[in-house]
This record gives structure tokens, C-alpha cells and sequence, in this order.
């Protein structure tokens, strides 16, 4: 079977060893268009190769090497890390970055489907949607926010995503705190916020 050609949003690998390339690719991909997709196990011309990522990731299965002295010159030329691993590598380091995937299976293939964190961008449009007729300047929204999704984050990490001084990002908690929109658990200097209203 044939998916047709490559596009400016979608692009074939026929394995998941090719990791490092598609990854530069989606993300391309993203910051362009903002959608992408990448369908492994179809070959560059679009044809289809049967793959069962779960076996692959899971599992200890040797990938089918097609053309020999091609893979060898990619491995020493450090284009692939290893034969076979891609699927593996995919799943591990999701789970390390804290990133969910999934794969849909069709009657083409698959594809890997990584699902992004949340920019600063996003973050600004839910404050628009989560928080309305509220007497909070826009420092305390974005920080409140921040703290619904993640109530461990650092008073650092919130000053880079808010742009702001560590300083004020610590006066907007006090605020915040005062306000009653947060509370403060745990030690000073490990704290944990929990988000009141």
C-alpha cells in the first residue's frame, strides 16, 4: 500500500532509528505550521512497512536491516546510535522528559503521537479562559496559572516563564497568598502551593 508523498506536514521513516532526524523534523514541522505528523514504517516513495511499535518498544526485537553497508555507514558516522533501538528510545525518553504518547495504528501504519507541555503562550490563553472578573493584575494571573498546573514549580521557573524577577515573582506570591487564591505546604525551602480558588 501507498500513503503518496511527503508534505511540508507530514514525513515517512521507515523505522524509528531515524529518531534524531524526525524529531528535527517535527519540530520544524511545529514551529511552522504548528501541526505535523510523522508516520513510521512507511518507506521515503510511501510505501508501507508492517510494524508493531508496542513489540518494538516493550520488547528485545531486531529491526530488519535493509541495506547493510547503508546502516554500517550510519552508525559510524554516529547518524544512528544503534540498530533496532528507535522504538525503545522513543518511550524512554518520553517517560524521562514526562511526555505522554500514544500511536495510532491504521490501515497504512502508524504514527507516534507526542503530546507537548504547555507554552507560555498557552499558558496566556488560559488565563483568559480559566480566570474572568477577577480583581488579580496580570503578573498574579499568569502565576496562578502556572500553579494550577503545576503547583512544585520553582519561584525561578515561574520568573523565566512570566518574565519576570524572582523578587516579584516572591511579592506576587505574597498576594496571591493574601488574597486567598494560594496556600502555602511544606518546608521554606521546598515549598509546595496549593491553588485555593
Amino acid at each position: 500500500m501507498n500513503l503518496g508523498k511527503e508534505t511540508e506536514t507530514l514525513e515517512f521513516k521507515k523505522t524509528a532509528g531515524e529518531i534524531k532526524e524526525s524529531m528535527k523534523s517535527i519540530s520544524s514541522m511545529l514551529n511552522k505550521h504548528g501541526i505535523g505528523t510523522v508516520y513510521y514504517g512507511v518507506a521515503r516513495d510511501g510505501e508501507v512497512c508492517a510494524h508493531q511499535p508496542e513489540e518494538y518498544a516493550k520488547k528485545n526485537l531486531e529491526s530488519v536491516i535493509r541495506n547493510e553497508k547503508i546502516a554500517k555507514m550510519l552508525y559510524l558516522n554516529h547518524s544512528i546510535e544503534q540498530f533496532g533501538s528507535g522504538f525503545r528510545r522513543i518511550s524512554s525518553y518520553c517517560k524521562d522528559a514526562g511526555l505522554k504518547y500514544s500511536y495510532e495504528m491504521d490501515d497504512y501504519g502508524f504514527k507516534f503521537i507526542i503530546y507537548r507541555k504547555k507554552f507560555q503562550s498557552d499558558i496566556q490563553s488560559d488565563i483568559r479562559s480559566d480566570i474572568s472578573n477577577v480583581t488579580l493584575n496580570d503578573t498574579e494571573k499568569s502565576i496562578l496559572t502556572i500553579l494550577k498546573h503545576d503547583p512544585a514549580t520553582s519561584r525561578d521557573e515561574m520568573a523565566e516563564r512570566v518574565s519576570r524577577t524572582v523578587r516579584t515573582v516572591q511579592r506576587t506570591l505574597d498576594s496571591l497568598r493574601k488574597k486567598g487564591y494560594i496556600q502555602r505546604e511544606g518546608s521554606k525551602s521546598n515549598p509546595r502551593w496549593t491553588v485555593l480558588k
